[in-house]
């Protein structure tokens, strides 16, 4: 059976929901070209089909998305050449994991495609210190490209390479609120929006920003002071699974940390 799509979709970026769906595909999707087959495939856990069915309806994609035989992962896969072709002029290349470089799109939609760059391949969560909790980012990726992600947060933190893999690690509160204030855009995974969103509010509350507070520098999250706001980092941990940072700890300068608590 032949499905339908818009196959013209990313004839060019000039909207927030093209910037979102090509960072995602720049973390999580895979080109693929064998022979005359051009192909676009996606292969998430089961509880992240939202962003498939997203996809699905923007592209307006009459094909099925399937689960695969455990049950536990979803699967969109879709061919076409023009569709695939846009995408690797866009920078979303086959074999991409190693050779990325940041977009060429319009600065009005570099958050948007930050942030389904983070929804795919980053993850949010907390440093359970001996009394307090601090909040942090990862996201992995290629020098180049974190390296533009890390010059629009205005991040002054360094990248860290193990295997291949270049990660971006942030923990202050500065960084971690330029970051959310330049991605919350349209549409994002819901999972990491709720955590981001308490977190930023909390940063909020606590008047812990550099510009807010004259310049004073953001201390460490007290878990007396944590305990007594709406919106606490130490109810985060009690609410979220710890789903997303296995890969992104896998082999990371982390992995000998027993206090994190890696939250999406």
């Amino acid at each position: 059976m032949k499905y339908t799509l818009n196959e013209k979709y990313f004839n060019s970026i000039d909207t927030v929901k093209k910037a979102y769906i090509l960072g995602f595909i720049y973390a999580d999707g895979c080109i693929s070209i064998n022979n005359n087959s051009y192909r676009l495939r996606f292969n998430l856990k089961k509880n992240d089909i939202e962003i498939l069915n997203f996809i699905k309806k923007e592209l307006k994609y009459t094909g099925p998305i399937k689960l695969s035989k455990n049950k536990k992962y979803c699967v969109l896969e879709i061919s076409n050449k023009v569709l695939v072709n846009n995408l690797i002029q866009l920078g979303a290349i086959p074999n991409k994991s190693l050779y990325l470089k940041h977009p060429n799109i319009k600065s009005s939609f570099e958050g948007s495609f930050i942030r389904g760059y983070f929804d795919g391949d980053g993850c949010v969560g907390l440093y359970n210190r001996i009394n307090y909790m601090k909040p942090y980012i990862v996201i992995c990726g290629t020098h180049d490209l974190l390296s533009w992600i890390q010059n629009k947060i205005n991040s002054v933190h360094k990248l860290c390479k193990v295997n291949n893999i270049y990660k971006l690690n942030f923990s202050s509160f500065n960084t971690i609120y330029n970051f959310y204030n330049l991605t919350k855009y349209y549409f994002s995974l819901n999972r990491k929006t709720v955590l981001l969103d308490k977190i930023a509010a909390y940063i909020e509350q606590s008047s812990r920003i550099k510009n807010l507070n004259n310049g004073e520098t953001p201390k460490p999250v007290r878990a007396t002071t944590v305990a007594s706001t709406n919106s606490t980092l130490e109810r985060l941990t009690r609410e979220s699974d710890n789903t997303d940072c296995d890969t992104v700890y896998s082999s990371s300068i982390y992995k000998n940390e027993a206090n994190k608590i890696c939250l999406m």
